[in-house]
């Protein structure tokens, strides 16, 4: 188990998920609710082509700055939530 031990892994477990959560916005991506991950979602012409930070990548391609000005909100938003548990898994990890 490590320096750490099981439980400790174990919190870094689910903080790695709670992480790869925060990443999913309810509402989905603008015109494309269905898609929840503000990280990554396939292109939305071909469907294969995976896109980075999609929500900005759809306003930016688009020149829709109210869209733009809504997705920098969203993602901030989501950003702290990913700060403060990437901050939680940090002291989980620093623990000995």
């Amino acid at each position: 188990a490590g320096p750490h031990g099981a439980a400790a892994w174990s919190e870094v477990t689910r903080a790695l998920l709670a992480l790869a959560r925060l990443w999913l916005r309810d509402d989905g991506l603008p015109a494309r609710p269905w898609f929840k991950n503000l990280y990554v979602a396939t292109d939305e012409d071909s469907g294969y082509a995976a896109w980075a930070l999609p929500g900005l990548r759809r306003a930016i391609e688009r020149r829709d700055r109210a869209e733009l000005d809504a997705m920098i909100a969203a993602y901030a938003e989501h950003l702290a939530r990913l700060r403060e548990t990437a901050r939680g898994l940090g002291e989980i990890l620093g623990r000995r």
